[in-house]
């Protein structure tokens, strides 16, 4: 008797097996496509396709972005990107898809960049006497930037008496070191007397690749 439950129950445990290994089959296939390299403004495509069995014959697409605006195709299968602004950087779009079998994977995604744009540095801040929290704020501002832009350089150039360059150098790479940069992204320079009026002087710029530094 107790044999006879074991087969049964041994043929019940193959039999779930089987139908949980049927019903992975019979689950649908999910890519994304699109992205690819565009240059800064304009807009970036990227297009759900999916195939198999569906539990509905009508899908849902949710669609969430890592950077730019979608312009236009939510809810749809496929979106467009505005890139307006962006440069030097990667956009992620994901899909999740409603609609589909239960314990099926219901996502996927595609990575595309924006090209970098080459140029001239961009002067980003300047500023004189401040307080060193004050360092601190702008210094990790210039550090988000530099965040949104990975293969560009901050560039600083300090003005003033050897001794007011050196006091907001220790400022800066105290800031650097309290909020944990990396402080390799960023190179200051000692410009010596201060130009534009007395006292020390701070001017901040962003250097995209292959553009030249700036000259004190």
């Amino acid at each position: 008797m107790k044999r006879i439950i074991f087969a049964m129950i041994l043929g019940l445990f193959f039999n779930f097996s089987a139908f949980a290994q049927n019903a992975l089959s019979n689950c649908a296939k999910i890519e994304v496509s699109g992205g690819g390299v565009v240059n800064a403004g304009d807009p970036m495509t990227f297009t759900a396709n999916v195939t198999g069995l569906t539990k509905n014959s009508t899908l849902e697409y949710e669609w969430t972005v890592s950077n730019g605006t979608i312009s236009s195709g939510r809810g749809t299968p496929s979106i467009t990107i505005d890139t307006t602004g962006l440069s030097d950087t990667n956009i992620t779009a994901e899909v999740k898809i409603k609609g589909l079998f239960d314990n099926c994977a219901n996502t996927a995604s595609e990575t595309g960049s924006i090209a970098v744009v080459c140029g001239l540095p961009v002067t980003f801040d300047e500023f004189g006497k401040i307080s060193a929290d004050e360092v601190m704020v702008r210094t990790k501002n210039l550090f988000i930037e530099l965040e949104n832009s990975p293969n560009s350089q901050g560039y600083i150039l300090i003005y003033g008496t050897e001794k007011e360059i050196a006091t907001r150098e220790k400022q800066i790479q105290k800031a650097i070191r309290f909020i944990k940069f990396d402080s390799n992204r960023v190179t200051i320079v000692r410009g010596g007397e201060n130009p534009y009026e007395t006292g020390v002087w701070t001017k901040v710029w962003i250097v995209p690749p292959g553009a030249e530094f700036p000259q004190p």
